[in-house]
């Protein structure tokens, strides 16, 4: 099936093609029922549908909402994503030398601004649900939000890209995006879970306060103890790398909320000031009074 998805990227969907694919589709054994047939069969059906393209399938509301960009843009300016696109595919479990050598040119064509954008706009939309209806079978709601190998390949690409241009924003975009990967699907179990691996290796590799504190939260909300294990080690390397013992980086990464060394916060609403404290037994109160004059 996968010769024939590349098949179809690099010549598009011929007569003989759309014919041999009508027929394995019509082939006896077949089990419906069957959570792993049932992929198959929606990827021969996707491919008689023509919704392959060099570097993504169509059909998944993420990878539609890229190829619609892409569409829209001046044909130079399109080019420079194709070309970007084109080489970020990878089914390794971390990128190779040469492949983050190729990265960091096709990103001067394109800026990091305009990558770092568009990631924000498109990995939070992996794992959507997909409205594309196939003739040949109907998938259940929850198998309609799977990604597809030729995506993931390309998402995993997207995820290491956020490496070194990795902020506050990313860093919340793929902790999201690796608990919606390791989401268990009935039948299924988790919706893609070499994309979520990617997620953390990708927060692992960066020494910021914010990629500590999105994988100590993967900690506690991930249900698989393989995904754990690999968060527990990430946070062990970042801290060795840090010269801090884990403890330390677990009290640096989590969140302030605005609260001074005392638990408390002071916030002016008009000619009242609102001061929030949590006391005893993480109770929290409110006192209002009214604010300090500031002199004319």
């Amino acid at each position: 099936i996968r010769a024939t998805e590349d098949a179809l990227a690099r010549e598009g969907l011929t007569v003989e093609l759309s014919d041999a694919i009508g027929e394995a589709l019509g082939a006896k054994g077949w089990e419906e029922d069957a959570p792993d047939h049932r992929t198959l069969l929606a990827r021969l059906a996707r491919a008689r549908e023509g919704l392959h393209r060099p570097f993504i399938q169509l059909g998944e509301p993420w990878a539609d909402a890229l190829w619609g960009e892409l569409d829209a843009m001046s044909e130079e300016k399109r080019g420079a994503w194709e070309a970007l696109l084109g080489c970020l595919p990878n089914d390794r479990p971390k990128p190779s030398k040469r492949w983050l050598t190729q990265r960091e040119k096709k990103v001067e064509a394109v800026g990091e601004d305009a990558l770092r954008q568009a990631l924000v706009r498109w990995l939070p939309r992996v794992g959507e649900r997909s409205a594309l209806e196939l003739s040949a079978i109907a998938l259940p709601s929850a198998e309609r939000t799977l990604v597809s190998p030729r995506n993931e390949e390309l998402a995993r690409g997207l995820v290491w890209m956020c490496v070194p241009l990795m902020d506050d924003v990313l860093a919340g975009v793929l902790g999201d995006l690796a608990l919606t990967c390791y989401r268990k699907l009935a039948r299924v179990g988790p919706r893609a879970p070499k994309l979520g691996n990617a997620c953390i290796r990708a927060l692992g590799e960066v020494d910021e306060v914010a990629t500590a504190g999105q994988l100590w939260r993967l900690e506690l909300q991930l249900e698989y103890r393989a995904a754990r294990t690999q968060v527990e080690r990430a946070l062990s390397r970042m801290a060795g790398r840090m010269d801090l013992d884990e403890r330390e980086l677990e009290e640096l990464s989590v969140p302030g909320c605005r609260l001074d060394r005392f638990g408390a916060s002071v916030t002016r609403f008009g000619l009242w000031d609102a001061r929030m404290e949590v006391g005893e037994r993480l109770k929290v109160g409110v006192t209002w009074s009214r604010a300090a004059k500031i002199g004319r």
